[in-house]
């Protein structure tokens, strides 16, 4: 049993997602997270609606506004993968650390593309500034 530090509930431990980078569960149980996820959809929507005026009035209300999406991007993208799929990912970052390189999203997350290891590739700094958000379909 434990006890989620958000909605305050004890529950029994499938209720919690398990970490496999740190072995432990999370401390915020699955029911909680997916109303997050919910709450953040709901929010992105929400300012997306944002009448023209007001998000062209400042910078800052554009600027929150594409933090939303990604952040919501971001949070929709979260996939449970196993331990190898987590390897593969966290040494395709070191590698890429290593020789300078950019780890990108074959399909963006902001296009609907998700966080796993057939979905990222190495760039150069320059291709991937050149590449950017756009994604085609493969025919």
């Amino acid at each position: 049993m434990k006890q989620c530090t958000k909605c305050g509930e004890t529950k029994n431990l499938s209720a919690f997602y398990f970490r496999k980078d740190s072995c432990k569960y999370r401390n915020i149980c699955s029911c909680c997270i997916q109303n997050r996820k919910t709450e953040l959809r709901d929010y992105s929507k929400e300012r997306m609606r944002c009448s023209e005026k007001q998000r062209t009035a400042s910078g800052k209300a554009n600027c929150g506004l594409q933090n939303a999406r990604r952040r919501a991007a971001r949070l929709l993208a979260l996939v449970e993968l196993d331990w190898a799929q987590h390897l593969t990912i966290k040494t395709l970052y070191m590698t890429a650390s290593k020789l300078g390189l950019h780890v990108d999203h074959i399909k963006p997350l902001s296009k609907g593309g998700l966080h796993t290891p057939n979905n990222l590739q190495l760039l150069s700094p320059e291709e991937n500034m050149k590449k950017g958000a756009r994604y085609e379909e493969p025919s």
